[in-house]
């Protein structure tokens, strides 16, 4: 971790670079033959915003969010791409300031 970040924010910018290594939708995770697995599952190769965020939370022991559900549908939309996941998840990594 950083060390001019503090917890948050390095938890929401960890999840922003899992999304950018693979993203999926609909599940928290996916493993490489397109499986729904958890999202700490060492098979995971791919993660929506709330699993990505589960497992930085995880990894750098920042606090999962109690509002991230909200941000489901904004995930799971048809038109929704990694880029702007990763991008939200740094402005929200900023917002932990």
């Amino acid at each position: 971790m950083r060390r001019d970040l503090n917890v948050e924010q390095a938890m929401f910018y960890r999840a922003a670079e899992l999304v950018e290594v693979g993203y999926c939708k609909d599940v928290v995770a996916r493993n490489a033959d397109g499986y729904s697995v958890p999202c700490n599952d060492p098979s995971a190769v791919a993660w929506c915003m709330i699993g990505a965020v589960c497992k930085a939370s995880l990894e750098t022991g920042g606090r999962y969010p109690d509002d991230l559900g909200r941000w489901i549908d904004w995930n799971n939309h048809p038109n929704r791409t990694a880029d702007e996941v990763a991008a939200k998840l740094r402005e929200l990594g900023d917002r932990s300031c």
